[in-house]
């Protein structure tokens, strides 16, 4: 590059970085209302579409709601109903059901859509970035090398900044007008230019001039519609359409011309270049075109997000750049053959899935879009996976590995069967069965050894197991201890360990080949993976089993009380363990390293913001330590035995209130029993697990609690005023919430629990026990 030439593209650079960082910036810092507006017949606006990634959606804002005022002004002074659209706006007025409904427009919701949006379009700058970086120093001589990276630019700030252009920003609106008919514009400079080194004409230069006047004539258009009243007059979103439609048609153009010199010159040594250039510009940009671009024009909807419709722009810059600096090609004349070949085969296929899945789901929820997407990714996925298979097809067909290849499908099919086992003696006939077909032999069994009673039982044996056939001498080995997989020998064939089940051990005895030789590496291994599997599935299986025979005992008969005391008795231990576990070794660890962190930090002299970094840490030091003390307060409560019941729930109710957005009413008057440390600890708990669900699940702003006893039980009614529940779900969601616990806990003291709940009216929870005298 010549001098004048290196300063214009570091100016490039520079200037792109620049309205990147502006771009990024308005993204993050700009709330995307997303909401789309329409007049109804009575020339009032009204909500026609709401983007689910938008505040508006999070917000509750509804299809159908009338729009009163914006800002506090008639809606018709916001410049953004130039759009027919809502953005840029501080407060929003609807009217639903003759409710009116004011709506302020702050950032207290992470919407996704700045995230998510923000995160491909970067990403996608920064790989254009780097690459135009590469060519700079890597290219200086190439002139055409310039006004790639000059089109890499416009292609990444034209992406980078359509969210902002969105969000109705101006100045990224007047870009992204302008810059969208401008990508096939300047790609078809850097055709004139590269090809010109060539001696190759591939377009006349007045097309260029006619190209770049008319993205001058409509960046006028674009300002006046948007930085005057114009845009009342003259239809903005026409205008839009109008810069996508001239992008469409620049990307046609384009790649008809490169297919006009393509076949100009498919006998001459240009050929490649020429289809590189048409497959990496047809797959780049025509998942664009037509997913999202003409769809929007034609049916003022896209088929797909601009996110899916864009990942195929990252293939673009990799061809290029690959075309620039490349000195050899890949043998693109046999890539295309075969993708020819493919996409021949998958259209079939593709069609009759295409009909399945209509079959199989509600045809009329379907609409064109749907089906036509649909059909592009199961065709584009078939002929992946043609292609992919011819790729490790043919290694896999050398003679050598056509053995090995069917001990590895006989692994695949064998542990697809095994899912479908849910008895022992299914699986195994299966090993059985599958051990005859893979191996060339004529009998196999499976042996339940005794280790107390040395002893050897046949569970299972193949057809032609010989009657003499005896296991004798695997009793030898019963000093010894073996691991899944591991074989021996005997005199008459071999033993590998499958399973085990306390005393029981599972082998698999397998007869001599009858070729007479020995097992060879592949079957070896195969048979190892295959016992690894086993031994896998015999101990889901004995653990379902003994899973089973336990819900059979307790549809049978319901466990004792003192049953369930001994339970939360021994639970309760383990909690008083694991809580002095945590006081004694963390939390006093914890404290050692936080007094000589503090120590250093006293001691040293270090710059301000490293000290205010380092006096962050140490407070979050402080804040683990506080939840060590916290967690252990809750496993073994420290003040229970000492403070009793009453005083122990109290300060449970105060700590909720303060924790939480209800306040919390204790009625304990009635209560002049003195209660047992058992008693204690289970109110206790249940007042524990109470709380902690109303501040989950409850959205409560009251609850009161009252505790009372007569001569002959204790009562216990807690209730809230939040959102209420419906109790006739299932057992598996109250035992979630820790329902289930509490009534087993006061079933284990012969109590009983009552819960009374609907949806919208609170919940409430009453529970009456016997005094100690009745407890069993």
């Amino acid at each position: 590059m010549s001098r004048t030439r290196i300063y214009s593209t570091t100016f490039i650079l520079i200037a792109a970085i620049l309205v990147a960082i502006s771009f990024i910036y308005v993204q993050l810092n700009t709330i995307y209302i997303g909401v789309d507006v329409q007049k109804n017949q009575d020339n009032q606006w009204y909500i026609s579409y709401v983007d689910h990634q938008g505040w508006a959606a999070y917000k509750g804002i509804k299809d159908g709601d009338l729009l009163l005022s914006i800002d506090g002004q008639n809606p018709e002074l916001h410049p953004s109903l130039k759009y027919n659209s809502i953005e840029q706006a501080h407060q929003i007025s609807i009217l639903r059901n003759e409710s009116h409904l004011l709506f302020s427009v702050t950032d207290d919701i992470n919407s996704q859509y700045s995230f998510d949006k923000s995160r491909s379009s970067i990403l996608f700058f920064a790989i254009l970035y780097c690459f135009s970086l590469f060519l700079f120093v890597k290219e200086k001589k190439d002139s055409s090398a310039q006004i790639l990276i000059l089109f890499f630019m416009v292609t990444a700030l034209t992406y980078l900044g359509s969210i902002p252009s969105g969000m109705r920003v101006h100045y990224a609106q007047a870009f992204v007008l302008v810059s969208l008919p401008l990508v096939p514009t300047v790609f078809l400079h850097f055709l004139y230019n590269y090809f010109n080194k060539y001696k190759i004409k591939v377009l006349n230069p007045r097309m260029l001039y006619i190209q770049y006047g008319i993205n001058a004539l409509l960046f006028v258009c674009g300002i006046l519609t948007i930085y005057t009243d114009i845009g009342y007059k003259l239809n903005t979103l026409l205008v839009a359409k109008v810069s996508l439609l001239l992008f469409i048609i620049g990307c046609i153009y384009m790649i008809f011309i490169l297919a006009i010199r393509y076949f100009q010159f498919r006998k001459t040594i240009y050929n490649p270049i020429f289809k590189y250039m048409i497959i990496g510009n047809s797959l780049s940009f025509f998942p664009f075109i037509f997913l999202f671009a003409l769809p929007r024009i034609i049916f003022n909807e896209a088929f797909t997000s601009t996110y899916i419709a864009t990942i195929a722009l990252f293939l673009f810059p990799i061809v290029y750049v690959y075309l620039i600096v490349s000195k050899k090609l890949l043998d693109i004349d046999f890539i295309i053959d075969r993708l020819k070949y493919f996409c021949l085969l998958a259209i079939i296929p593709s069609i009759v899935i295409l009909l399945c899945v209509g079959f199989l789901y509600d045809i009329q929820r379907f609409s064109l879009a749907h089906w036509i997407l649909s059909f592009s990714i199961i065709y584009v996925v078939i002929v992946i996976l043609l292609y992919v298979k011819e790729r490790i097809e043919y290694p896999l067909h050398n003679t050598p590995f056509k053995k090995k290849m069917n001990f590895q499908l006989s692994l695949n099919d064998f542990s697809q069967q095994i899912t479908k086992l849910n008895k022992q003696s299914d699986l195994e006939e299966l090993i059985i069965h599958e051990v005859i077909k893979m191996l060339p032999i004529q009998s196999a069994a499976i042996l339940e050894m005794d280790h107390d009673q040395q002893c050897i039982e046949i569970k299972k044996e193949s057809e032609f197991l010989q009657p003499d056939v005896r296991f004798w001498d695997i009793t030898k080995q019963k000093n010894r201890t073996y691991i899944i997989g591991e074989m021996f020998e005997l005199n008459l064939g071999m033993c590998i360990l499958i399973g085990k089940k306390q005393r029981f051990q599972y082998l698999l005895w397998i007869d001599n080949k009858q070729n007479r030789m020995n097992y060879n590496p592949d079957e070896i291994v195969w048979l190892r993976t295959l016992a690894n599997y086993i031994g896998i599935v015999y101990e889901n299986l004995d653990m379902l089993a003994g899973i089973i025979s336990q819900f059979e005992l307790r549809e049978g008969s319901e466990s004792p009380s003192w049953v369930s005391r001994l339970v939360f008795r021994l639970s309760e231990n383990e909690r008083r363990r694991l809580a002095s576990d945590l006081h004694d070794a963390a939390l006093q660890d914890q404290l050692l390293w936080y007094r000589k962190y503090e120590d250093i930090l006293d001691e040293i002299k270090i710059s301000d913001d490293i000290h205010r970094r380092m006096e962050e840490i140490k407070e979050g030091l402080l804040d683990v330590i506080h939840q060590i003390r916290q967690t252990c307060n809750e496993l073994r409560p420290s003040f229970l035995n000492e403070m009793g019941a009453v005083e122990a729930i109290d300060q449970l109710c105060v700590n909720a209130t303060f924790n939480a957005n209800f306040t919390v009413e204790f009625n304990h008057s009635q209560l002049d029993l003195s209660l047992d440390d058992e008693y204690v600890l289970m109110l206790y708990r249940i007042t524990q697990e109470l709380l902690r669900n109303t501040m989950k699940h409850a959205l409560a702003t009251e609850v009161k609690l009252v505790i009372g006893n007569d001569d002959r039980v204790i009562t216990y009614e807690y209730a809230d005023n939040g959102v209420g529940m419906d109790l006739s779900q299932s057992k598996a969601t109250l035992k979630n919430m820790g329902l289930s616990g509490i009534r087993e806990r006061v079933s284990s003291l012969n109590g009983e629990t009552e819960f009374y709940s609907s949806e919208g009216h609170g919940f409430s929870v009453k529970i009456t026990l016997p005094t100690v005298q009745g407890v069993g």
